[in-house]
């Protein structure tokens, strides 16, 4: 079947968009691909381990969503979240914000998840501020925080088939309108293809980490020879510059400095 270039693009450009968009929903599903086949087990698990959590078994509950992820390596906004509600009953703040900011990287405008991250952050003894640089690069690049990995390869693919449609049109009509809707769908594909990038790169090279030790000594060196200069304690935030044998160097927005060994926290 050939392609009808006299048809209306602006029928064929939605068109396109409501198939790309469909497919990425079905890829943003809860089971991969190679976990298709032990689907009915995970979900049995997971209702397993949310009665566990109605009970109070907390640590069941815990126990049994660590499994399903470790064992069927899946990546879903809902076990993360159920997980960290029951870090959070347990008292164990840092790794119910460990778990929140995990579910954000897949569900990143989840109300829900954002609530009880808060709530979780307020629970922290340490209250430390985030630094202006960091702040400043949110405000301008408030896209790249308000959308996952997923929805910024399904964005870029979306302007890609509509700028290629939009070109070939304005090729053949002459039309300024169909032009100018390429440029803007290229501008558009290249934010979201380096916001995908930037994701892929912090995945690969985590380089942020919550303390999940109740108290957590900060040296001067990466070894327990060192002295302590200062102590963080569970729930503290921390961005991660350097990791050698075991040890974490991290740096605070106060200026302060030191490191932390790797038991003492959890990298998100």
């Amino acid at each position: 079947m050939k392609l009808n270039l006299h048809a209306n693009p602006a029928q064929t450009a939605v068109a396109l968009l409501l198939s790309l968009l469909a497919i990425c929903s079905l890829a943003q599903g809860e089971i991969p691909e190679d976990a298709l086949l032990p689907e009915r087990q995970v979900n049995e698990i997971f209702d397993i381990a949310n009665e566990e959590y109605k009970a109070g078994n907390y640590e069941n509950a815990v126990s049994m969503y660590e499994g399903i992820l470790s064992t069927f390596a899946i990546r879903n906004a809902d076990i993360h979240y159920n997980m960290g509600n029951a870090h959070f009953k347990l008292g164990h703040y840092g790794k119910a914000i460990a778990s929140y900011r995990r579910a954000l990287q897949i569900s990143p405008r989840e109300q829900d998840i954002l609530a009880n991250l808060r709530l979780a952050r307020n629970m922290a003894r340490d209250k430390l501020d985030s630094p202006k640089s960091t702040e400043l690069l949110r405000e301008i690049f408030f896209f790249h925080y308000e959308f996952s990995k997923m929805e910024s390869e399904c964005i870029f693919l979306i302007m890609y088939c509509v700028g290629v449609l939009a070109g070939v049109v304005a090729l053949l009509k002459k039309s300024r309108a169909a032009r100018w809707t390429a440029f803007g769908a290229l501008a558009v594909m290249v934010v979201f293809g380096l916001s995908s990038l930037v994701h892929t790169y912090r995945q690969a090279r985590p380089s942020e980490a919550v303390v999940i030790a109740a108290e957590a000594g900060v040296r001067t060196g990466p070894g327990e020879t060192y002295l302590v200069s200062f102590s963080l304690h569970d729930g503290a935030e921390l961005e991660i510059s350097k990791t050698l044998d075991g040890w974490h160097q991290i740096e605070l927005s106060d200026g302060r400095r030191g490191w932390i060994k790797d038991a003492d926290m959890e990298i998100i």
